[in-house]
């Protein structure tokens, strides 16, 4: 009579197993760019997002306090989202500028 291992006590897979099974049980996720105009192609804006965040800190050395932290990252992240939704800081024939929106 043989027995089952509980759940807890299964092995854990490795990374190559992870990286081989991923795209087949996510097929609709990896591929849903080719369905959806909406979603991106790439992560790009995402990663850049974040490259903003870690060339500040390598200019100045750090972020001196987590408010002035914080305020960057409000001001960053609302020029993105701008950036993102077609607002322009100058405005262009048929988009609204930084300036309007606000």
């Amino acid at each position: 009579m043989t027995r089952s291992r509980p759940d807890h006590f299964r092995r854990e897979q490795t990374k190559t197993r992870n990286l081989l099974e991923r795209p087949r049980d996510r097929e609709d996720d990896i591929l849903r760019f080719t369905r959806d105009r909406a979603v991106p192609f790439t992560s790009n804006r995402a990663e850049g997002d974040l490259r903003m965040a870690k060339t500040k800190v390598k200019v100045s050395g750090a972020m001196r306090t987590m408010t002035g932290f914080k305020q960057f990252a409000r001001i960053r992240g609302y020029i993105s989202s701008a950036h993102k939704n077609g607002v322009t800081a100058c405005g262009n024939p048929g988009r609204p500028s930084l300036i309007q929106a606000i």
